[in-house]
């Protein structure tokens, strides 16, 4: 696994973690680079999913703990491009009502203004009908194939 991480703007970070999300070197990788921005004084970062092919329990885990370190340092993390395997999986754990989940990096940037000025969340999460049903389409294929959820 690698992390890129890219600045927009003066205070918004775009992490973008590739590969798989799992126990071990993975998820140590996303930690220490959250504790790195938050050290260095940024608590608006974008977690941006798209190149991630795979998340475990323990990469969920530590979605969760980066959340609620940002959270701690008054910060907002959000997630983009979250796969529909991993939406599920958020909403098996109930965490989907947790974190703030965008279609786009442009909508989740335009969120962190919106959230200081008090104005609404542009662009919501992957909420549509059409998501659900490449949800249950891909679940059924996954059980079919005997696929597990991790």
């Amino acid at each position: 696994m690698r992390v890129n991480v890219r600045i927009d703007g003066s205070s918004i970070v775009v992490v973008n973690p590739a590969g798989r999300l799992t126990a071990g070197l993975a998820i140590t990788l996303l930690h220490n680079q959250v504790e790195d921005l938050l050290r260095n004084g940024f608590t608006e970062i974008v977690l941006e999913m798209e190149d991630v092919c795979l998340v475990d329990c323990a990469g969920i885990g530590e979605m969760v703990a980066c959340w609620c370190k940002v959270r701690s340092q008054g910060g907002s993390l959000k997630l983009v491009h979250v796969s529909p395997r991993l939406c599920e999986l958020l909403e098996l754990f109930g965490l989907k009502s947790v974190f703030e989940i965008f279609d786009s990096v442009k909508a989740a940037i335009s969120s962190f203004a919106n959230s200081r000025t008090g104005g609404g969340v542009v662009e919501p999460a992957i909420r549509t009908e059409e998501s659900r049903t490449l949800i249950s389409k891909e679940r059924s294929q996954s059980l079919q194939a005997g696929d597990s959820w991790f």
